[in-house]
């Protein structure tokens, strides 16, 4: 197993989940790949949203950058090759995409309902996006 992809949206589930994903890269001796998606652009969102609503998303992307960024160190550290990404678009098409780019063995995600999986699950993009993947998926909840 070469590729796992996590994909991190930093509910309560995400600790399971990357101790999940980091035992099986340390098992087969592979790369993890943290995907975080983000909805939209801030190019995209400054016309739509006033400045305290942009400062906001600002500070929260900060924030999240610095998170997904200390995870990546903190497998660094147990001798993981890791890598951390961040992209836009939480639709099926733009996370299949993003997922397809580092041609995962497996993919790792949550099941709960908080943050992006939720979104995904709750349109029904979830149920599409495990059935559009053509690797082992697993599902922590």
């Amino acid at each position: 197993m070469k590729n796992i992809v996590a994909l991190v949206d930093f509910s309560e589930l995400t600790r399971k989940m990357l101790d999940f994903a980091a035992a099986q890269a340390l098992k087969f001796e592979s790369k993890l790949i943290l995907l975080h998606a983000e909805p939209e652009s801030s190019e995209k969102l400054y016309k739509k949203i006033d400045a305290e609503e942009r400062n906001r998303r600002a500070r929260l992307l900060k924030f999240e950058h610095g998170d997904l960024v200390g995870k990546a160190q903190e497998m660094e550290s147990l001798g993981i090759d890791v890598q951390a990404v961040i992209f836009e678009g939480i639709d099926v098409e733009n996370v299949l995409k993003e997922i397809n780019k580092f041609e995962p063995d497996m993919v790792v995600m949550g099941n709960h309902h908080h943050g992006v999986i939720y979104n995904l699950f709750n349109d029904s993009l979830g149920e599409e996006l495990v059935d559009e993947l053509t690797c082992p998926t697993v599902l922590i909840s």
